[in-house]
């Protein structure tokens, strides 16, 4: 017993003065990444201004199964609803379509058939 407890002190000084470093993996991160046909985004005054939140379904989305974040939507075409405030007037809603964009987000809610997603981050 005192020569394996000796050994096993001998290896792990001979470890450090050699500089060796163990680390445990880190946890694989679970993902999900699917296409969808369509989404829709909010937006106030500009396109350039879109919210976090974006809305799809699992009809959309066929194969949708959620994996975990983050989430990967490429979306083929994607209506943004930019709304229009100016002072004593009612607002103005402007539909803006998008085609092939890929929304990255970090929360997902699913109630029946409609897909929430929060956190996005939106590219071409």
């Amino acid at each position: 017993m005192r020569r394996s407890r000796r050994a096993a002190a001998a290896a792990i000084a001979l470890g450090l003065a050699a500089g060796v470093t163990v680390l445990a993996a880190p946890a694989a991160s679970a993902a999900t990444a699917v296409s969808c046909s369509s989404a829709q985004e909010a937006a106030v005054g500009s396109a350039d201004n879109r919210s976090t939140a974006m809305t799809t379904s699992t009809t959309a989305c066929p194969g949708w199964v959620d994996n975990g974040g983050p989430y990967t939507f490429s979306i083929s075409q994607v209506t943004i609803v930019v709304t229009i405030l100016r002072p004593g007037q009612p607002p103005q809603y402007l539909p803006l379509t998008l085609d092939n964009e890929v929304a990255t987000c970090q929360t997902v809610a699913v109630s029946g058939t409609k897909i929430n997603a929060g956190g996005c981050t939106y590219s071409p």
